[in-house]
């Protein structure tokens, strides 16, 4: 069967030897300009029979031998007395995996360039490979292979049976039909404590590879954004909705170590009980139970009933009265469709202070044309997932203002990261 034409490969072939000769490694975008080329130029080598064998046969079975290989710790095994190539049995012996099924997942792992094959039965690692013996990268690949794939494979039959309309409820999306549940894929991930574990490992190493807009390089005056700081030290400086297990309000204050006001981050009880656990998040930073679809409490004074870790102290009258200089929502408004969004931003539009206040908003802005893969492909996870959706800026500044902001600034600093939306309460909410 007939390749691209051969006019297109030799346009392909010039391009990726002038972005080639100008690379910079050290340039995100520079890198990744080759690599949509290389790509292109990929797809134009092969017919379309070996697209669909390497794609629905090596890809999709890749996958499932890299995840078995995680759980038996293959890739440390590897990685002993300074990345030394190990023989089949050597690695049997060490995973207590049959000898034949083993040599099996390494020559294929071998044949898509995940190993080295150094000679017969004598293996070694990749540069990718061997990052997975990061526990926070091979969590990456235990959170997305475990839920994503049995979704994933029920999507087509879920869209057939929705008449082709993407889902609009959470307890009804592709997510129960996959993973064979009723409830929230929220509440899957608790029943399953190595989901919610890996996830969280694979969340707090996200940083190292990834341009936060709190970090150098990605352009945003965090300062400004924070508005100086807030008036004094008994003030709130910004409370982080859903934050996780705290990389974002760490990373803050390593950012801004000497602004005024206190960094508060909210979550449900069980990760705020975990952070008291190992210590808390440091000082400036206070970790406060909350759902944000009640009300926010940080608008004046705290309630003595709400549960506030990290110090010993009285929670009551922690805070002034005014609301919090930011109020930061990271990757919560995709995991939801509209109306629960707007139910989020009323509960935090209710308590900023115009004229002091700002709502951060740290998500993926997808552009109107040309988006980038991670945005495209994110955007259909949350689809299947929650029955939501990543954003362009039209469907951000519409939604906002349907809440009560106004968009006064826009950050985006690379196409493989989410971007920065900074709102105010809207003139016409002032009256």
């Amino acid at each position: 069967m007939a390749l691209a034409n051969s006019e297109k490969i030799n346009e392909l072939l010039q391009e990726i030897a002038t972005k080639g000769s100008s690379l910079n490694l050290e340039n995100g975008e520079s890198r990744k300009d080759l690599i949509q080329s290389v790509r292109s130029l990929y797809l134009s080598l092969h017919d379309p029979v070996e697209l669909i064998n390497r794609n629905y046969w090596a890809e999709s079975m890749l996958d499932a031998v890299v995840r078995t290989a995680v759980d038996v710790d293959l890739f440390t095994h590897l990685a002993k007395d300074n990345d030394s190539p190990k023989t089949t049995a050597e690695l049997a012996d060490a995973t207590k995996v049959d000898l034949a099924l083993l040599r099996r997942m390494l020559k294929h792992m071998a044949a898509m360039d995940y190993l080295t094959e150094v000679d017969v039965d004598l293996f070694a690692l990749t540069p990718f490979t061997k990052s997975l013996t990061n526990i926070q990268l091979s969590a990456g690949i235990i959170c997305c292979f475990d839920p994503l794939y049995p979704t994933y494979s029920a999507l087509p039959q879920f869209l057939a049976g929705n008449n082709y309309t993407a889902p609009r409820d959470a307890l009804h999306a592709p997510v129960q039909v996959g993973l064979n549940t009723t409830g929230h894929f929220l509440e899957y991930t608790k029943q399953h404590p190595h989901l919610l574990s890996a996830f969280n490992n694979w969340i707090q190493g996200y940083p190292k590879w990834r341009t936060a807009w709190y970090q150098h390089g990605s352009g945003v005056p965090v300062v400004d954004i924070l508005g100086g700081g807030a008036d004094n030290n008994s003030e709130a400086l910004m409370v982080d909705l859903g934050g996780g297990t705290g990389r974002d309000v760490m990373g803050v204050k390593k950012a801004c170590p000497n602004l005024l006001g206190k960094i508060v981050l909210q979550e449900r009880e069980n990760v705020v009980l975990a952070i008291e656990k190992r210590g808390g998040l440091g000082d400036g930073i206070d970790a406060m139970e909350h759902d944000f679809f009640t009300p926010q409490p940080i608008k004046g004074t705290l309630s003595s009933h709400l549960l506030i870790v990290t110090t010993s102290r009285p929670v009551a009258n922690r805070f002034a009265n005014q609301g919090a200089r930011a109020y930061h929502l990271h990757s919560i408004l995709h995991n939801y469709p509209k109306p629960k969004c707007l139910e989020i931003l009323s509960h935090v539009r209710a308590v900023m202070k115009p004229g002091y206040s700002k709502l951060l908003i740290n998500e993926y802005i997808m552009p109107e044309k040309g988006a980038y893969w991670m945005a495209t492909a994110i955007d259909l996870m949350m689809m299947a997932l929650y029955a939501a959706e990543e954003r362009t800026e039209r469907d951000w500044r519409k939604m906002l203002g349907e809440a009560g902001f106004k968009v006064t600034e826009i950050w985006q600093w690379d196409r493989g990261s989410e971007g920065l939306i900074v709102a105010e309460v809207a003139d016409s909410e002032l009256s």
